[in-house]
């Protein structure tokens, strides 16, 4: 199965985040392991870009986010939308 998908979308609440809205070390070291397999893990919310910068660390190594209910996707790593 490693190998097999090359982007892996996932949500944040509910998903990622834990009750209280936080990352855990769990999920971070999950989504460090996707590289390793070749997969991009990308983040989807319907949470504006600003409510993601306070996680973008634990996020890592996620580079891209569908923000806002699909109206921009951001660059996490360069700070910039990439689409509008």
């Amino acid at each position: 199965m490693a190998g097999t998908y090359r982007l892996i979308a996932l949500d944040m609440d509910g998903t990622l985040l834990t009750t209280d809205k936080r990352v855990s070390s769990a999920t971070s070291a999950a989504l460090r392991r996707l590289s390793d397999f070749g997969a991009c893990a990308t983040i989807a919310t319907g949470r504006a870009y600003r409510e993601l910068e306070p996680l973008r660390h634990d996020l890592a190594p996620a580079r891209y986010a569908v923000c806002a209910n699909g109206a921009v996707v951001m660059d996490l790593w360069e700070h910039r939308s990439v689409s509008v």
